[in-house]
């Protein structure tokens, strides 16, 4: 996870509370925001780290065969079913399951599911036996679960059951000062892919990025700079690079030099990138030049030269 600020430190701190537990947890947190990122971070810091971890997406599966996925079959449960199967239930026995869009699951399906979580025995369509099972439990939802116990669509016994250890991730709208750290990063990470030949993003282009509403979270932003990176000309991305459309009042200063700008401009990032690096990584200079992917005498020599003490941020 990518981000400054108090909400990615308390996010690592409650990954790290309840990561080395065997409490089901609960991840909230609209479409895009990153809720399979934070369950593989619970299962890497867990004592199953060495085991698997699968997820499913409860809310792309059939009705008719989300029972079977999750707890499997014997052959000949249905027409189709030439083998014994077993569910993920079984697969991610020793390992960690994650449930994504817990949502999603109608009424009768939740019956089922509450009974395996009570029991931790499960039982193979068609079959008669019950096999125990142990996976560590991480739910995740873009839905209002109590509002949906509420109206009576989803069971106010099983909310309870997997309502132990919520997470919530805030919506991108709500936290903008990431994208500077996420933009880089996610820049990086596509360089790296061998996507395209981009290394920057113009402050224009950076500040529209920063205007955006961003239904789509973190996602739409990765989204929108993967095609920027196919379709630029040269190797920074440019407002004309991006499918937002530019704003109709840049506030480019026209009675300033080209060159006064230019370096106003790269001064103001470099303030606010580093001073965002430094609040996510507490002041840690070494972490946050391996973030930005630095030498670290580089990140010290712009330190001093925006007169940046690294030792205010590690409170």
């Amino acid at each position: 996870m990518v981000g400054g600020g108090d909400w990615i430190a308390s996010l690592y701190q409650k990954i790290d509370m309840v990561a080395r537990t065997q409490t089901p947890v609960l991840v909230m947190g609209e479409s895009g925001t990153g809720k399979e990122l934070v369950a593989r971070l619970v299962h890497n810091g867990s004592p199953r780290i060495e085991s698997r971890f699968l997820a499913v997406n409860c809310g792309a599966i059939p009705e008719k065969l989300i029972e079977s996925e999750l707890f499997g079959h014997k052959r000949g449960a249905f027409t189709g079913a030439s083998s014994d199967r077993m569910g993920v239930f079984e697969a991610a026995s020793e390992g960690t399951l994650f449930l994504d869009e817990i949502g999603e699951l109608d009424v009768s399906m939740q019956v089922k599911l509450l009974r395996v979580l009570e029991s931790q025995n499960v039982r193979r369509l068609g079959d008669v036996v019950d096999r125990n099972v142990n996976p560590r439990l991480v739910f995740a939802t873009n839905r209002n679960l109590e509002e949906m116990v509420e109206n009576g669509t989803f069971r106010r016994d099983l909310y309870f059951r997997i309502n132990i250890f919520p997470i919530n991730l805030p919506p991108l709208r709500e936290r903008l000062e990431d994208i500077p750290l996420l933009v880089a990063h996610l820049l990086s990470t596509i360089k790296e892919n061998r996507e395209g030949r981009v290394e920057s993003i113009s402050r224009d282009a950076l500040q529209l990025l920063m205007g955006h509403h961003f239904p789509g979270n973190v996602r739409e932003l990765e989204n929108l700079l993967r095609r920027a990176v196919v379709v630029a000309d040269s190797g920074q991305i440019e407002v004309r690079h991006l499918s937002l459309g530019a704003k109709k009042n840049s506030g480019i200063d026209l009675t300033t030099s080209f060159r006064d700008l230019k370096k106003s401009v790269v001064d103001n990032f470099e303030s606010e990138y580093l001073a965002t690096l430094l609040r996510h990584h507490r002041g840690n200079v070494a972490a946050a030049a391996r973030q930005a992917q630095m030498d670290r005498k580089n990140l010290w020599q712009l330190l001093k030269k925006h007169e940046i003490n690294a030792d205010s941020f590690r409170s």
